[in-house]
């Protein structure tokens, strides 16, 4: 069993890295053909933002219950269809407010419906794959991802061929549209009653506190870059931003397969999944601060190799950039450990406060100092959560707040 969760882990992780190359990609290609690298970026960073206000958490209730539903949880068809629901309501809502501010960034209303467009389907897609991989389908979900970049890829070519700048965002939207198709749970049961309804929203809703504070800074960044700095530093920024995605990303997956793995085992054999998410954290300590490391010493040259010729005054932004990204990325196990054993409201409640000043660090500084007073922003809110959420997780006694069942909502 042990070595199933693993594999699922790992082959789960292998898909959203795909999934960071092919955005690594995407505004590569967009940096050297284009000059809209940072309205680009700003509205992916927007999808990115959305995407956490409720259909991620969704994603993550699906992780967290749909095994618990084999224990003694509410039934598996019960929560896909209360969750299914509140999907539907969060994308409606986010469809309607993104349109105005896409148009703010691009200046162009067939733009802004392709960047409204992403939105939702982005969402769509972190929610289908949460519910994937709540159903143990690791692989199916990380096949997807793979069949998903190469339609995304071929719908670009077509976009660039045509010249049609406006659809620039289309080609991604169309790839985690048909995820999100592919991918759609389909599963029924009655309605939950009042008390497993009230569980599972109320899991979702503090998963999405955690979700902003895991996830939520860095895209923050980019849209303050975009608002109060000049278009040649926020172009910067976005070619720095590109080359950290992929890096950022494999922070983000550890975190959301590792909840699904924790939430396997935490019921049956609750100290041994505390060593073992000791052991992980260690773990990541050291592999962060290695592939980090080595792409702060590489900035100059990868900068160049990417975009020849283009964004050399970024390397600095860049190395700065990846240094705070590596102390965010420290969250990753501690958080998913303590989401997975019922420890959810510490955690989000922790991560999103120590996010929180980091984001009006963020607006209190970038109208004045520009980038540097938004990277300024992100490191105290990348400290501040990285410290609160390793110190709970592994320095206050679980058996204070733990709750009678690992299935039960927090008392």
């Amino acid at each position: 069993m042990k070595m199933v969760l693993l594999y699922h882990a790992l082959v789960a992780t292998l898909g959203v890295l795909v999934q960071g190359v092919v955005r690594f990609a995407y505004t590569t290609w967009i940096g050297n053909t284009s000059d809209v690298i940072s309205e680009v970026s700003a509205v992916l960073s927007l999808a990115v933002y959305f995407s956490l206000f409720w259909p991620a958490g969704a994603g993550l209730a699906a992780m967290r219950f749909l095994p618990a539903a084999s224990v003694s949880g509410p039934a598996a068809g019960s929560v896909m269809r209360l969750l299914r629901k509140s999907f539907w309501v969060a994308s409606a809502a986010a469809a309607l407010v993104s349109y105005p501010i896409s148009y703010y960034f691009t200046g162009d209303v067939a733009a802004a419906a392709a960047s409204s467009f992403l939105v939702v389907s982005y969402g769509a897609y972190t929610f289908t794959r949460g519910a994937l991989l709540g159903h143990a389908k690791a692989t199916h979900a990380s096949i997807l991802d793979l069949v998903t970049a190469a339609v995304s890829f071929g719908v670009l070519l077509a976009v660039t061929t045509s010249g049609a700048h406006w659809a620039l965002l289309l080609p991604l939207g169309v790839g985690y549209t048909v995820y999100g198709v592919l991918a759609w749970p389909r599963e029924t049961g009655p309605r939950l009653d009042v008390a497993e309804r009230r569980q599972v929203l109320s899991y979702t809703g503090y998963a999405i506190f955690g979700l902003v504070a895991a996830g939520g800074l860095l895209p923050a960044v980019m849209l303050f870059v975009q608002t109060f700095d000049v278009k040649a530093k926020a172009d910067l920024f976005a070619a720095a931003l590109t080359l950290a995605t992929p890096a950022n990303m494999l922070a983000q997956s550890l975190n959301q397969v590792l909840v699904q793995y924790f939430s396997g085992r935490a019921r049956e054999a609750a100290r041994e999944t505390r060593r073992q998410a000791l052991v992980f954290f260690v773990l990541s300590v050291v592999g962060f601060a290695a592939i980090f490391g080595a792409l702060i010493a590489l900035a100059p040259w990868l900068m160049d190799l990417v975009f020849p010729g283009r964004y050399e005054g970024g390397v600095p932004t860049l190395q700065v950039l990846l240094a705070v990204v590596a102390v965010s990325s420290l969250t990753a196990v501690p958080g998913a450990y303590m989401m997975a054993t019922g420890r959810h409201r510490a955690y989000s409640v922790a991560s999103f406060c120590a996010t929180v000043a980091g984001i009006a660090a963020m607006a209190f500084m970038a109208p004045v100092w520009g980038l540097e007073g938004a990277i300024a922003g992100f490191a105290v809110g990348a400290v501040g959560s990285a410290a609160s959420v390793a110190v709970l997780a592994y320095l206050v006694d679980p058996r204070k707040v733990q709750p009678r069942s690992l299935v039960e909502d927090e008392r």
